[in-house]
């Protein structure tokens, strides 16, 4: 999987794409920085708590469970003492209660990007380019 990120204004405003699909992501009211209209820690969150969302879907889904509310509340913390992602599940489903923990402990389990994140995935940068006015 590739991943394509551009700015296209000075002020925030940024196109990304992958598989055919596209996000817009416009910057700030007043941002007035160059910036790419968004933090990468705000992604980050969105990434790992779609990661839990698909991975309860999937395992409801092989359990044969309609799951009829799925909320899924990650916050992300850079203080003093490092970084923390904090992830909160609360799911509705026509099952006992002992199912849908299992469901949630699946997802803490096999969730993605949360696996990436916990077992330190390395990124290396393979291009640079420098391009002039």
């Amino acid at each position: 999987m590739a991943i394509h990120l551009r700015t296209v204004t000075s002020k925030g405003t940024s196109l990304a794409w992958s598989n055919g699909r596209s996000l817009t992501i416009d910057g700030g009211p007043g941002s007035e920085e160059q910036r790419v209209g968004f933090d990468a820690e705000e992604l980050l969150s969105f990434a790992v708590g779609a990661s839990y969302v698909n991975s309860v879907l999937r395992q409801a889904a092989r359990q044969r469970i309609q799951v009829s509310n799925l909320a899924v509340d990650v916050s992300y913390d850079a203080s003093s003492h490092g970084h923390e992602i904090v992830v909160s599940v609360s799911i509705q489903a026509d099952v006992d209660e002992g199912v849908i923990k299992e469901l949630i402990e699946n997802a803490d389990k096999t969730a993605g990007i949360s696996r990436l994140v916990r077992l330190g995935t390395p990124i290396r940068l393979t291009n640079a380019h420098v391009l002039r006015a």
